[in-house]
């Protein structure tokens, strides 16, 4: 157990997903219930809405498929209450090597491992964070936008998961979403869960289930 997240990585976050996203008015909702016993959560229930500007968060699409497709996500956000609630979080897929997209991922394992054949999950709070974990996690929405060729932004993001710090049995149970409230109007694609890679400015991409008729 680390007492002080990847230092690295929160500055190449700000670096990176600062300078690309001060300008965006977003809002990121974090909820969750830990049970007794777990180190990231503390056996407590927590509830923060954040709001930037005037509170910091950034949301970066971490790295791609060689298709271009987006397969890590990255957030961070610290809220304007005392430090002890900024929090980091990350989905990925890209050890399945599929986009990320809605849909129901078990058997995840912390990102920063690398285990080939199962998803990335990893959350951190308040400065704790898991050196090994184990967990799932559902996507109920995952919509980019795409504002300049070769560039991806998160336009709208929601995700419940369940985290175990250190494969222990205590359970971090929550909810996680996010919209950018400068990204232009969706534009569905009925019937497909696949990305298409559309070229142009402002064209989010959504992952939908498949229509039943």
């Amino acid at each position: 157990m680390k007492l002080f997240p990847r230092l690295i990585v929160l500055v190449v976050a700000v670096a990176l997903g600062f300078a690309a996203l001060a300008e965006d008015p977003q809002e990121a909702r974090l909820t969750f219930t830990s049970d007794p016993g777990d180190f990231i959560g503390l056996g407590e229930s927590v509830d923060i809405t954040s709001h930037s500007p005037g509170e910091l968060i950034i949301s970066w699409v971490y790295s791609s498929l060689p298709s271009g497709a987006p397969d890590r996500l990255f957030f961070w956000s610290i809220p304007n209450t005392p430090y002890y609630t900024a929090y980091t979080l990350t989905f990925s897929t890209r050890w399945l090597g599929v986009p990320i997209q809605t849909g129901s991922y078990p058997d995840a394992f912390r990102d920063a491992a690398g285990i080939a054949g199962h998803p990335g999950l990893d959350l951190g709070f308040a400065g704790r964070g898991c050196n090994q974990l184990s967990g799932n996690f559902t996507i109920n929405q995952c919509d980019f936008f795409h504002p300049s060729p070769g560039v991806w932004k998160v336009a709208a993001f929601d995700a419940t998961f369940e985290q175990h710090c250190e494969f222990a049995y205590p359970a971090l149970r929550g909810r996680f979403t996010y919209r950018n409230l400068a990204a232009p109007p969706p534009v569905p694609e009925p019937g497909t869960l696949a990305l298409a890679l559309v070229g142009g400015t402002g064209i989010i991409v959504r992952r939908l289930r498949k229509v039943r008729s």
